[in-house]
């Protein structure tokens, strides 16, 4: 239990514990969207940033109660590599991602409510300078 409140406490900004669970390089840095079944109908996604895919996909599942079903529980619907090489680059590139689709933001929130023009966003980041590459896209 003590270890456990330690390492909780010793998590950076990104949920990962500092030399612990790093999957990709310090300088690698990724945009993704973000989804569950249940939430895709109305086309409510999440547009979020992490340094670390592997570290936020096992985050999710620990958002969702196991017996919640499939339904609600939230899976990577695209991501892509971006050239950020700090925070402020990385923060910087979702916040324009953010703003283009600043209309259809659920207040206090990464969560977007896009309906059917899910495609639009998919385009929109294709289209930044600072995409490297899409790694995944479902």
């Amino acid at each position: 239990m003590l270890r456990q409140k330690r390492e909780a406490r010793n998590k950076n900004r990104w949920g990962v514990a500092p030399n612990k669970g790093k999957t990709t390089p310090p300088s690698t840095m990724f945009i993704y969207l973000a989804s569950t079944p249940a939430w895709q109908i109305p086309g409510t996604l999440q547009i979020g940033c992490t340094r670390d895919v592997n570290g936020r996909r096992a985050l999710f599942r620990e958002l969702c109660p196991p017996d919640a079903g499939d339904a609600y529980h939230i899976y990577f619907l695209a991501i892509w590599e971006t050239t950020a090489e700090t925070e402020e680059e990385l923060r910087a590139q979702l916040e324009e991602v953010h703003q283009r689709f600043r209309a259809a933001r659920l207040e206090g929130s990464n969560w977007f409510r896009v309906g059917q023009w899910r495609g639009l966003v998919d385009r929109f980041i294709d289209g930044r300078e600072w995409v490297r590459r899409v790694v995944e896209r479902q």
